[in-house]
């Protein structure tokens, strides 16, 4: 049996070295890990900011989900602004560019807003769940169609399509337009 020719055996091991490498970083960029939110209500514990209330009451904690918030002006980001994130449950102050860890209940998540300032610039965010099994459920309505057949698709408002296991999160990506 013939052995590979070096430079097959050398792509081989830098295809190796590069996926060995791409499995160790971060997945969220590797600017540092997701930094959590400090709850506000007593009672809490960790990021499960609900905790201290009566168990009947309480949403259900499912973990947390993480968010990067970027500061932009112009078109460009602004990684040194100065924000802030606040709701009546947690808050935190940060620079621009960090990734958050926010509480997860679902659909009962609390909307928060995102302040950023830089000089004598500052923006607003405000930041919702939003129901992403319905957004998919709403793109996969129009994969029916026969390859090129002409396709007219309607968004017609018909109420709210909220089934009780859909997936409600706040978007992974928050931008904060600097005026």
């Amino acid at each position: 049996m013939r052995s590979l020719p070096s430079h097959i055996r050398c792509i081989g091991l830098i295809a190796g070295l590069a996926i060995t490498l791409t499995a160790c970083t971060a997945p969220w960029g590797g600017g540092g890990p997701p930094v959590p939110v400090q709850p506000k209500l007593a009672g809490a514990k960790g990021l499960d900011v609900y905790a201290g209330l009566p168990a009947d009451t309480r949403p259900r904690f499912r973990g947390t989900r993480s968010t990067e918030v970027t500061a932009y002006h112009n078109g460009r980001a602004v990684p040194d602004a100065e924000c802030q994130i606040s709701n009546d449950a947690f808050g935190l102050r940060f620079k621009s560019l960090q990734v958050l860890d926010l509480p997860d209940y679902g659909r009962a998540s609390p909307p928060a807003t995102v302040t950023c300032r830089k000089g004598d610039l500052g923006g607003e965010a405000r930041l919702e769940v939003v129901n992403v099994s319905a957004e998919l459920r709403q793109r996969r309505s129009g994969r029916g169609a026969l390859p090129g057949a002409p396709m007219i698709t309607l968004r017609v408002p018909l109420g709210r399509d909220d089934r009780p296991d859909d997936i409600w999160v706040y978007p992974q990506k928050v931008r904060v337009h600097l005026s």
